[in-house]
């Protein structure tokens, strides 16, 4: 229970023996893109199979630090914990010589909330003691940690990409959600991770509570001024799923009653149909009807080459 007196201690969780893994049993080269949230897929070109020996990281820690409380995410009240730095390149260090991985994404929390323990990292990394040659094509950070000398530290330990959770390019949505940054800081982030040479990958959420045609159209033009600082962009594009012990889906508990309290598997698309219910004030005919307008805009927006459809449509809506 991440909101109960259970502390989330990482270092106490068992460690992998990745020596003891048959590598034949898991031919990566199979795996289709889009059950690894879209991973390379700039980089592929539009193939349809990700890297071989690539490996996604989502132990490194959890919970979070961010004060700001995003009223979409499932883990604002949560305890923070990470690994030991030297833990982590430990099992980098087994990654790479037991299973020959040579890529690396970190999909743990963001990466730049605890800076003495990247301060550690970079310590244990460059020691004769302790070298380990890796780089991460991409970690998780959030745009009001980022700085230079931020920027730098995560260079020198490896750190290839940041994927940055932007999830609008509307003051007023990114207000609604109480993200804790602006569309100004966003832009003076992305330049100075431009400037440093990092990728990067941004995250946009549609159909946040309050959103509209205008801030659709902001949004688009936040993702043409992007493109512009950095042409190499990668963008997912995510239609917005309420999240479990987030403030909004609290929200929608008080308001559905005994609906989704104790279900073990959930319908996306009835869950997302009782959120604009309560946050818009929807009937189904205009859920369907807003919907069908994110939808088509996120297709323009991929068919542009903005970005690719991420997590919370359907199937049938990707086109």
């Amino acid at each position: 229970n991440r909101q109960g007196s259970t502390v989330w201690d990482l270092n106490t969780h068992i460690s992998v023996n990745y020596s003891l893994i048959n590598l034949k049993n898991y031919e990566i080269d199979s795996i289709p893109l889009y059950s690894q949230h879209g991973c390379l897929y700039r980089q592929l070109e539009g193939r349809t199979y990700i890297k071989r020996n690539y490996f996604i990281f989502k132990n490194k820690s959890m919970g979070s630090t961010n004060n700001f409380g995003c009223s979409f995410c499932s883990r604002i009240n949560s305890v923070y914990s990470h690994i030991k730095a030297e833990n982590y390149l430990k099992m980098i260090d087994s990654l790479i010589n037991n299973l020959n991985v040579k890529y690396f994404h970190d999909r743990s929390e963001s990466y730049t909330q605890n800076i003495s323990w990247l301060s550690e990292v970079k310590r244990l990394k460059l020691t004769d003691y302790f070298y380990v040659d890796y780089k991460i094509e991409y970690c998780l950070a959030r745009v009001n940690e980022i700085n230079d000398s931020t920027i730098k530290m995560l260079k020198e330990i490896g750190i290839k990409g940041l994927v940055l959770g932007l999830e609008s390019g509307s003051d007023i949505i990114l207000k609604n959600v109480n993200k804790g940054i602006t569309c100004e800081q966003i832009l003076t982030t992305i330049k100075k991770i431009k400037a440093h040479g990092l990728n990067l990958w941004t995250c946009f959420i549609l159909g946040l509570p309050g959103e509209t045609q205008n801030s659709l159209s902001e949004t688009r033009k936040m993702m043409n001024i992007i493109k512009k600082i950095d042409p190499d962009v990668t963008t997912s594009i995510h239609l917005f799923q309420p999240m479990p012990n987030s403030f909004i889906w609290n929200k929608m508990l008080l308001n559905f009653g005994e609906k989704y309290k104790h279900l073990s598997y959930f319908d996306l698309e009835k869950i997302q149909f009782d959120y604009f219910r309560l946050f818009f004030n929807f009937n189904y005919k205009q859920y369907i009807t807003f919907r069908k307008k994110l939808v088509c805009t996120a297709n323009e927006l991929n068919n542009e080459k903005y970005g690719f459809l991420g997590e919370g449509w359907l199937s049938e809506e990707f086109r």
